[in-house]
Order: C-alpha cells, then structure tokens, then sequence
C-alpha cells in the first residue's frame, strides 16, 4: 500500500493496519528503518503484559540495565 507523506514527515497508519496492530490513539510505535535503509518499519506496541513485567523490573531494580538486571535474578536460580 502506498501512503502519502504529510507536512513535518507525517503518515497515516490506515485503520486496517491500526487495528490488526492493536494500535490506539495515543500509544507509541516503534519505527525500524530495515537494513536495506528502503523498508521502514512501524512496529504496535508490546503487550500489556510485557509493559507490566517491565514495571515491575525497573521498580525493583532502579537505575540498572536490563543485563545488571537479568544477572542479578539469575544469581538465585539452580541448575
């Protein structure tokens, strides 16, 4: 599908796409430019599970990034 490219860089995601990408006015998209640097790519958001997990991650591990993180609660697994 071809869509027309607005004033500042604007583009209408159709309703179609909107709705089968669970997109919302107000939410936030991802843009990926591909490799090619010809595709670009507008990802729906994460689900609100992934949103909730990682709300809880950064409340109990402020200011760390995820790898300080993710080494910390492997610390606490056996194998």
């Amino acid at each position: 599908m071809r869509l027309k490219v607005h004033a500042k860089g604007r583009v209408t995601v159709p309703v179609k796409f909107r709705r089968l990408a669970g997109i919302k006015e107000g939410d936030y998209v991802e843009a990926v430019l591909a490799d090619d640097k010809r595709e670009l790519i507008i990802k729906g958001k994460r689900s609100d599970v992934v949103d909730e997990l990682l709300d809880v991650l950064r409340k109990a591990f402020p200011g760390k990034s995820t790898s300080k993180t993710m080494s910390e609660l492997r610390k606490g697994w056996v194998e």
